[in-house]
């Protein structure tokens, strides 16, 4: 009898994680679509931190980017945050020093903690976040943003949610790789053109 209930634990566990890994390779498949359909980083992220909410026991859920040029963290997109949390969320200056994405961006290293409450870094904005999971976003070897995720449950994150969100990084970061692609060929069309037109006003002279 305990043989049997054991093996029907087991299997119950082997048929959890095969939806869990269908699931979540159907949820790479559709990112995959949207990479190869659109060049729109907005409309590419928001599917990422869809998916990430979607496998994952997070409640509130942001993605942040580094703006290129000055260095600034930008809110992206986010989901379960009050116009509130948003707003703060937005104001760079305000930004904190320290704070966990701070950290993930500094080190390069995954965050995930079980309780908030116990790590010194940790910056709340959301007054009932007991877990939280932060990916660093890397692209050419160089960090470019955070998918962060919150859970109001200690212990929310899994190592599957660590692992999976990870992957959802690896396809944020080859958006973002597209996207300055695509703009850096756009300015040297437009440097082209402009010293094209520069060579026949010469010529006119």
């Amino acid at each position: 009898m305990v043989y049997q209930e054991e093996l029907a634990l087991e299997q119950n566990t082997t048929t959890i994680d095969e939806q869990r890994l269908l699931a979540e390779l159907a949820a790479l498949q559709r990112i995959g679509q949207k990479l190869n359909s659109t060049l729109d980083l907005g409309q590419i992220l928001e599917a990422v931190l869809e998916e990430a909410v979607g496998a994952t026991p997070a409640t509130h859920a942001s993605i942040h980017l580094i703006d290129q040029d000055t260095g600034q963290l930008h809110l992206r997109t986010q989901r379960g945050h009050s116009l509130e949390q948003v707003a703060d969320m937005e104001n760079i200056e305000d930004w904190p020093a320290r704070g966990i994405i701070r950290r993930v961006i500094e080190t390069g290293q995954t965050a995930s903690l079980s309780d908030v409450s116990q790590d010194p870094d940790y910056y709340r904005l959301v007054p009932e976040t007991r877990s939280e999971l932060a990916v660093p976003i890397c692209y050419a070897g160089e960090i470019v943003g955070v998918i962060n995720l919150e859970s109001p449950e200690p212990a929310a994150f899994s190592l599957d949610s660590v692992r999976f969100l990870e992957t959802l990084a690896d396809q944020a970061a080859i958006a973002v790789g597209n996207t300055r692609r695509f703009e850096d060929q756009v300015r040297q069309g437009e440097a082209l053109s402009r010293r094209v037109e520069q060579m026949a006003a010469l010529f006119e002279i």
